[in-house]
């Protein structure tokens, strides 16, 4: 019966993160990069969680405020820019880990 119900929830979760992301687009340096600066910037060993959701949601507002200024007449896609800056800062901790 736990098992089931444990297939179930995770199944939903699956469904429900597929759906948002479907719906935001490709914004996954977010998920990747947020954590990695909220422990920098609080200096724990540990992931310290709600600073991990503060930072990665003003890393993402702030992200779409220049997406839609930086070219007036254009908006450039959120995703796109997260990546642009997400893809080096996790290859630089990447070569840093080494």
């Amino acid at each position: 019966l736990v098992d089931r119900d444990r297939l179930g929830l995770s199944a939903l979760g699956v469904v429900l993160a597929a759906t948002a992301t479907g719906a935001a687009g490709p914004i996954g340096f977010v998920a990747l990069t947020a954590p990695q600066l909220a422990r920098r910037l609080t200096r724990t060993p540990q992931l310290p969680l709600v600073c991990s959701a503060l930072t990665g949601a003003l890393v993402l507002v702030t992200a779409d405020l220049v997406a839609r200024t930086l070219v007036p007449p254009l908006e450039i896609p959120v995703g796109a820019l997260t990546s642009l800056v997400g893809g080096p800062y996790l290859l630089y901790l990447l070569g840093r880990r080494k």
